[in-house]
């Protein structure tokens, strides 16, 4: 059913890139990491950022999924997942979806809604949400307004406006090392910025913001 939401809507309501890693590529995979930053979709900028590991332990026995293949790729970068690692205390399942629960919470009220973006349609958000339900915690986004960034890149590399290799190499504000969640999720918020600028243009801005002083900051 098509929305009767104003564009102008999404362009000032907040949004945030979203990246996790786990054990396994299933819905209801282990998640070992989570990572998060609040970006403006319009400008460069990327704030407030989220990071948590979780402990393995305690998130196999809580029953999550495991594939051995996803093991293998890690063994395979073990010095990306020492570093990263190193860099947190591992706290349980339950502590990191509150965690990240509030750190979306505390900038928004529940009656308010915002956009939730991954690097792909099929693996962070479905997995996210199987965890967040399976620890009780509240996922607070609407179907409707989970975006997926390989879309958007893919859509302005396609159109030749976009390089994805040069947008993935420049430096992150945030996180320690590749495969670090937080990083990831920083490179992908940028990737998102560029590609939608190069897709839409100024000329977007001025229509769906008509009125407006300027695009809010984030």
């Amino acid at each position: 059913m098509p929305s009767d939401r104003p564009v102008a809507k999404l362009s000032t309501m907040p949004h945030y890139m979203v990246d996790v890693e786990t054990l396994s590529r299933s819905p209801r995979a282990a998640i070992v990491g989570i990572g998060g930053v609040k970006f403006n979709p319009w400008t460069d900028e990327v704030s407030r950022p989220f990071s948590v590991a979780i402990d393995i332990v305690d998130v196999i026995n809580q029953g999550f999924n495991i594939q051995g293949e996803t093991v293998t790729w890690w063994i395979e970068r073990a010095e990306a997942w020492k570093t990263w690692r190193a860099a947190h205390v591992p706290t349980s399942p339950l502590n990191a979806a509150r965690a990240f629960y509030k750190w979306i919470a505390d900038e928004i009220p529940i009656s308010e809604e915002m956009v939730v973006w991954a690097f792909g349609s099929a693996f962070d958000i479905p997995i996210l949400e199987n965890f967040l339900s399976r620890t009780g915690t509240r996922i607070p986004w609407k179907y409707y307004n989970v975006f997926c960034a390989r879309t958007v890149v893919k859509l302005a590399e396609f159109g030749g406006n976009a390089d994805w290799e040069l947008m993935s190499t420049k430096e992150p504000l945030y996180g320690v090392c590749k495969h670090d969640p937080l990083r990831d999720a920083c490179v992908q918020a940028r990737a998102a910025q560029y590609s939608l600028q190069k897709l839409v243009g100024c000329k977007f801005q001025e229509d769906v913001l008509h009125g407006m002083e300027k695009v809010p900051r984030v």
